[in-house]
């Protein structure tokens, strides 16, 4: 049998402090409508209320805030360049804070990793990167084909490299769009043999192999990249949502030097100088050179695999690398009860269909990573008997 959610724990002073909320938006809204209080405040891996409450956030803007709300290192850039007045929207003009992101990246996040890319400022989301990733194999290669795949598909039992190069045999396309792990519809990893076998595909076909690290990208499995597990290099990278460090919006597309086809002026847009995000984005990338950054990821990274243990031992389906946890309860009204739960006791979890998905911040302290996982294993006990 499923459960039936519980109506979650809010009081008459929430109601009335979202009453213009419910009077003015649409029901098109998804989270407030899951976590009904209006919020405040946020520092790290904590969301406080209006009326004070305090809510440990396993949910970080959907995987968008890795180094968590108002980090305190990354504030103190953005502030000290607004207060020198520098440029907030500099279209494409060379700026010194573009400058000082594409050099630390460079240094930081490409260049020991072997990668030798060119990196394109797309915009201020992943559909803007995506966009331009389609355009680009396009136009590089002269096909018009694309073969990607659905956001729910499991992997190792999604199609073989056999049937895609039978799709490849009757049209060859410009490329092959892969997520590395599939968060959205579950979390779901591509097995490395089978993502080496599309490169080795793309490779006899002249095929540009497109890997989307949106909510992968920037350290959420661990290595910066999610594709560092499988050894498997790409062609194109699509990376977005938290590059851009503070939660400034920033896409990005990086794509092997000989991929750069576009003319002058080919790919361009007003919305892609933010310079605030540049900022954001350089100090992020900082914070992978500082030890305290390195070290809490590698405690928190621990916590969460011991959790996953656990869960496994106990027979839990339960997914994920690093800072990402996929519990499967095999029905949406599990998961909306244990999500339920969770936000009754002051954690906030996602969920995407019958998965609770867990997705802290990558220096989320001991304490509150704990508490999280503590009321997420204490919510199990109940949804197990209720479920049986």
């Amino acid at each position: 049998m499923t459960v039936a959610p519980d109506p979650v724990m809010v009081t008459r002073a929430d109601r009335a402090a979202r009453a213009v909320f419910d009077e003015l938006e649409p029901d098109v809204r998804r989270y407030s409508r899951t976590f009904p209080v209006v919020f405040n405040r946020a520092r790290g891996a904590e969301l406080c209320t209006e009326h004070g409450r305090r809510f440990v956030d396993m949910v970080a803007g959907a995987g968008a805030l890795n180094y968590g709300h108002n980090n305190i290192y990354i504030k103190r850039r953005v502030l000290e360049y607004i207060n020198a007045d520098g440029i907030v929207n500099g279209l494409d003009l060379y700026t010194v804070a573009k400058r000082e992101f594409l050099k630390t990246f460079n240094d930081i996040v490409l260049r020991p990793r072997g990668l030798d890319f060119k990196v394109q400022v797309c915009g201020l989301t992943a559909a803007d990167a995506v966009e331009a990733a389609l355009s680009l194999a396009r136009k590089a290669t002269g096909r018009r084909g694309v073969i990607a795949f659905p956001g729910d598909m499991a992997y190792p039992q999604g199609p073989s490299t056999a049937v895609i190069e039978h799709l490849v045999d009757r049209d060859i396309p410009a490329a092959i769009l892969v997520e590395p792990v599939d968060v959205a519809g579950g979390v779901h990893e591509a097995p490395a043999e089978w993502l080496a076998g599309v490169r080795m595909l793309a490779d006899r076909f002249g095929i540009l192999l497109i890997f989307d690290e949106t909510r992968t990208g920037s350290g959420r499995t661990g290595p910066f990249f999610g594709f560092e597990h499988s050894g498997v290099r790409p062609d194109i990278v699509i990376l977005a949502d938290s590059v851009g460090g503070y939660g400034m919006p920033l896409s990005l597309l990086l794509f092997r030097r000989d991929l750069a086809v576009w003319q002058d002026g080919e790919h361009a847009g007003a919305l892609r100088g933010n310079q605030l995000a540049f900022v954001a984005a350089t100090a992020a990338c900082e914070l992978w050179d500082d030890p305290k950054f390195r070290t809490d990821l590698v405690v928190a990274s621990r916590r969460a695999e011991r959790f996953r243990s656990e869960l496994d031992g106990r027979g839990v389906p339960v997914r994920g690398r690093g800072m990402l946890i996929g519990i499967d309860l095999g029905h949406p009204d599990r998961a909306e009860w244990l999500q339920r739960y969770a936000f009754d006791r002051d954690v906030l979890v996602d969920r995407c269909g019958g998965v609770v998905l867990a997705t802290p911040p990558l220096c989320i302290d001991v304490a509150r990573i704990d508490r999280g996982l503590s009321v997420l294993r204490d919510g199990l006990e109940f949804v197990d008997v209720e479920g049986a």
